[in-house]
């Protein structure tokens, strides 16, 4: 997804309460959300600091211990339980 935005940004990116909003009843307890966004960041009680931070530039290739660090992370959070699931955004979601 794209960057979850507040302020003028949430016009053209997803806004940052309805992103926590969707998640919160979709996947009560059970979602964690992985910012690969070097350039920006926000407050991680939105998603009830289930949040991991991996710094990758947009548009840029990531290094190969950042992938192994973000997969280790990933695979250990989906094996805790198998209604656990992961959203990944970078800045502009592609």
């Amino acid at each position: 997804m794209s960057f979850p935005s507040s302020g003028k940004q949430s016009f053209y990116r997803n806004p940052i309460k309805e992103v926590a909003r969707f998640l919160d009843t979709k996947h009560p307890g059970h979602y964690k959300v992985y910012n690969l966004c070097s350039e920006q960041g926000y407050d991680p009680k939105y998603f009830h600091y289930r949040v991991e931070r991996i710094f990758i530039d947009d548009h840029n290739v990531p290094a190969l211990q950042d992938m192994l660090k973000f997969t280790a992370s990933v695979r250990e959070w989906m094996s805790q339980d198998e209604k656990n699931v992961i959203a990944i955004h970078c800045k502009g979601g592609k």
